[in-house]
């Protein structure tokens, strides 16, 4: 997921990069198509997120390590 997230960031990157260095843009056809990428990249950062707080909220269950931990 967080490599996910990552390689989403890298293309709005580049996206950006491109966007400043082109001779032309369409800017309607870019505008798109960063919206696109912009909400991947959310979406992506929402499930590493999700996953996280699903992780901590799990922490003291019993029969998880960090209930094993704290029990020996």
């Amino acid at each position: 997921m967080l490599a996910q997230s990552v390689a989403q960031r890298e293309k709005l990157k580049d996206m950006m990069a491109t966007a400043f260095t082109a001779t032309e843009l369409d800017a309607v056809k870019f505008a798109k198509e960063f919206d696109d990428a912009l909400l991947e990249y959310e979406q992506a950062i929402d499930a590493v997120i999700d996953k996280v707080d699903a992780e901590v909220l799990t922490e003291g269950h019993p029969g998880s390590g960090a209930q094993r931990l704290r029990s020996g």
